[in-house]
C-alpha cells in the first residue's frame, strides 16, 4: 500500500512537470515539491482578492511571481498561485530556523526630498535561504530579499512593511518602517533652511575675541544681508563693540538679540559670549539647541538630545516630537537609554561612537576632535545655582534630581567647567516665560563643574558625535 502511495505521488510531480515546463514549476527541495496552479486576472481583480480566492497570502504570491509592479498586472494575464504537494513524512524534513516574531529593520535614511532613493535592511541572522523576504513600499511596489533599495518618487508618507515567509509561504515574522518624503515646497525649503530659523546663532570663545559678521546676516531666503554705512544695529544687551563695518569686539559675556536694520528691514541674529575663556566643539552658525519643553511629556529628555546630535551633526532640523516618534516607547513609562539614543542616530545616518570615559580628558578630547558627546547622568550630583538666570550661566538651574540627558560640547580653558546642552528635566512653571519665547532658553550653553561631571556620571561611556 506504502509503495503505491509513493509511486502515485511520483507520477503525478512528473505530469506537472511535463505540463508546466521545468522553468514554471518552483522546487523547495528541502521541504516538498511546489506546483503552481495558473490564473487569469479577471478585470476586476486586485491582488488581495487574488489572495482571498486562492487561500494563499498576497505576500506569497508577489514573491512567487516576482511582482515587483501591481501597475504592470492586466486582465488576461496568467500568473502563479503557489501550492505546496510535500514529500512523505518519512522522508523528513529540514526544520527552519526560528525568527523573532518582529523584525527590526533599518534604512540609511528617513526623511528627504522627492524623488527619495532609500535602502532598506532587516536586522537579523537569517540566512535569506531560510526565508524568504518580501518588502511592500506602500505604493503599490515589492522588493525581494534581505537589503533592498528603493526609489520614492512622489511626496507623502509610507509605511514599508517588510514580511518574512517559510517554506510553505506563511508569514512567521515581520516589521515595519516609515519614511517621509517632501514636496519642494517653498514652506518645506524654508523649515530645513537653518538661516531663516531664528536666525544665525554665533558662539564667542571670551570676552576680547574679534567676531567678524561678514557672511553671516541672511534674509528669509537665504540671501546674504551687507553690513555697511546704511546699517544701524540694535543689541539688547551690548555685548560687542563694532570695529569695522562687519568687524566686532566682544566687551561683555551673555546671551544677546543682534537687529541689523536696514532698508526698513530687520534682520536678526543671535549672540552668545562665554563666560570664561572657552573651546567648543564645532561650531555651527545656526541654532540646534532643542529642549523637552512643551513636546507632550517629560521623559522626552533623552529625544531632545537625539533631536539635537542629529541637527548639529546633519544640519537636518528634525523636532523632539519626530525622535520620539523614531525611537518609540521602548519602556512604558517613557524612559530611553543610550542605546536607543545611539540606534536613533544609526537611523538617521549620524556618525557616532562609544567611546570609553574613565577621567576628565576623556570628555575633553572629544571637544579637541571637534565632535560632542551624549551622556546620561543623576542631577543629583550637580550642585543647584542661586542668582541671576539672565546674567549667570553655571551650575545647575531647576530643582530635580533625577536621571537625566545632556551634551556636552565644550569646556572651559581652565578645564573646571565643561560646557552643555541641557534640555531642561522639569521646573517648567519657573521657567516658562524664558522657553516659551524661543530664544533665551537657559538650557543652552550651560556650565557644569567638570567635578560634578564625574560624580554625576552614571556610565562608563559616552556616545560620541561626528559632525558631516
Amino acid at each position: 500500500m506504502g509503495k503505491s502511495i509513493i509511486l502515485s505521488v511520483f507520477l503525478c510531480c512528473l505530469f506537472s512537470l511535463f505540463l508546466y515546463g521545468w522553468d514554471d514549476v518552483r522546487n523547495e527541495r528541502q521541504n516538498g515539491l511546489v506546483i503552481p496552479v495558473k490564473y487569469r486576472i479577471k478585470p476586476d481583480d486586485t491582488i488581495e482578492s487574488i489572495a482571498e480566492k486562492s487561500g494563499e497570502s498576497v505576500y506569497a504570491i508577489v514573491y512567487f511571481n516576482h511582482i515587483e509592479d501591481l501597475t504592470l498586472l492586466k486582465p488576461d494575464m496568467l500568473i502563479d498561485i503557489p501550492k505546496e504537494i510535500s514529500m512523505i513524512p518519512v522522508l523528513g524534513r529540514k526544520s527552519q530556523p526560528s525568527l523573532p516574531r518582529k523584525l527590526p529593520i533599518k534604512s540609511d535614511i528617513r526623511m528627504g526630498y522627492a524623488p527619495l532613493r532609500v535602502y532598506f535592511f532587516s536586522v537579523n541572522r537569517i540566512d535569506n535561504t531560510d526565508y524568504k523576504f518580501v518588502w511592500d513600499f506602500n505604493d503599490k511596489t515589492y522588493g525581494f530579499g534581505g537589503t533592498v533599495m528603493h526609489l520614492f518618487p512622489r511626496s507623502g508618507r509610507y509605511l514599508v512593511k517588510l514580511k518574512a515567509l517559510d517554506k510553505t509561504n506563511n508569514v512567521k515574522a515581520e516589521g515595519h518602517t516609515e519614511v517621509i518624503v517632501l514636496e519642494k515646497t517653498e514652506k518645506n525649503l524654508e523649515r530645513w533652511d537653518l538661516k531663516a530659523e531664528n536666525g544665525t546663532y554665533v558662539t564667542v570663545d571670551s570676552i576680547g575675541s574679534i567676531v567678524n559678521l561678514k557672511d553671516k546676516i541672511y534674509d528669509k531666503y537665504g540671501n546674504k544681508i551687507e553690513i555697511d554705512f546704511n546699517t544701524k544695529i540694535r543689541q539688547k544687551p551690548k555685548l560687542l563693540k563694532q570695529i569695522g563695518y562687519d568687524t566686532f569686539k566682544a566687551t561683555d559675556v551673555g546671551f544677546s538679540r543682534f537687529d541689523v536694520l536696514r532698508d526698513e528691514a530687520t534682520y536678526t541674529l543671535f549672540i552668545f559670549v562665554s563666560p570664561f575663556p572657552s573651546t567648543h566643539c564645532k561650531e555651527t552658525e545656526f541654532n540646534w539647541y532643542k529642549t523637552q519643553f512643551g513636546t507632550g511629556m517629560y521623559g522626552n529628555c533623552g529625544p531632545a538630545v537625539a533631536a539635537m546630535a542629529i541637527h548639529w551633526a546633519k544640519s537636518m532640523n528634525v523636532t523632539v516630537e519626530e525622535v520620539r516618534e523614531d525611537i518609540g516607547m521602548p519602556i512604558k513609562s517613557g524612559a530611553v537609554n543610550l542605546e536607543h539614543l545611539y540606534n536613533c542616530l544609526v537611523r538617521f545616518k549620524v556618525k557616532a561612537y562609544s567611546t570609553p570615559i574613565n577621567r576628565p580628558k576623556d570628555f575633553f578630547d572629544i571637544i579637541d576632535r571637534g565632535n560632542l558627546a551624549m551622556i546620561s547622568f543623576n542631577t543629583t550630583y550637580i550642585r543647584k545655582f542661586h542668582g541671576d538666570k539672565v546674567r549667570e550661566f553655571t551650575d545647575r538651574y531647576y530643582p530635580d534630581t533625577t536621571g537625566h540627558y545632556t551634551i556636552i560640547k565644550g569646556y572651559s580653558n581652565d578645564k573646571k567647567y565643561m560646557i552643555v546642552y541641557d534640555p531642561i528635566p522639569g521646573d517648567w512653571a519657573e521657567n516658562e516665560a524664558r522657553y516659551l519665547d524661543g530664544v533665551s532658553m537657559i538650557g543652552r550653553n550651560r556650565y557644569f563643574t567638570t567635578e560634578d561631571i564625574m560624580k554625576a556620571h552614571r556610565h562608563g561611556y559616552a556616545v560620541e558625535v561626528e559632525r558631516d
